[in-house]
């Protein structure tokens, strides 16, 4: 994952590739599910959005074999979030809501906020405004509850653009400063 979060995705196929291999051996289900799940995630960071939908769709059906709602509902988000990049609105829209139903159910907050985002931007493409500031203040207070700040960066960020388009340009200003106040304490995190 590290090898990823700073673009090197050559070589984190390949570690996911010989995780992948050693967990296949070791008859390691889950961990077979979760390798398959990050080669997605290279994939969709390559922009090989059909691949990144192979291996989320792969991880998906091990999930639901093995009965884990945690697995199920990531494998969700990412199903919907590659469709969404696709520019597949509406299926994307379907996977998060189903993610979302899911992670209330077994109380996966970081996960919950990370789909609330996701969900109020499909409906901020779908242009139904007041569904998606619906989802984006969910995904505000619940991000500000267990301080998840890419969750408040992006649902900021997306609020910004929503008033931006609505005209009401003081309160973009607002979500706009708010946005960046959150960028730049990303960029300040200690490693």
């Amino acid at each position: 994952n590290i090898e990823l979060s700073i673009g090197n995705t050559d070589e984190s196929l390949n570690y996911f590739n010989r995780s992948l291999k050693l967990e296949r051996t070791r008859k390691n289900l889950i961990g077979v599910a979760i390798n398959l799940n990050n080669i997605g995630h290279v994939y969709q960071e390559k922009g090989e959005l059909q691949k990144a939908l192979h291996y989320y769709q792969l991880s998906l059906n091990i999930n639901q074999n093995l009965g884990s709602e945690r697995g199920i509902a990531i494998c969700n988000s990412d199903i919907a979030d590659a469709y969404m990049k696709m520019g597949q609105y509406k299926p994307a829209l379907h996977t998060v809501l189903q993610a979302i139903k899911l992670t209330k159910q077994i109380n996966d907050n970081n996960n919950l906020a990370y789909s609330y985002v996701k969900a109020g931007q499909l409906y901020a493409r779908l242009k139904n405004f007041p569904k998606a500031t619906r989802y984006l203040n969910s995904a505000i207070k619940l991000s500000l509850k267990i301080n998840s700040k890419s969750s408040l960066y992006e649902a900021y960020g997306t609020l910004f653009n929503i008033y931006k388009q609505s005209g009401n340009y003081k309160k973009a200003v607002e979500y706009l400063q708010l946005e960046q106040q959150y960028h730049d304490s990303l960029l300040n995190i200690d490693i």
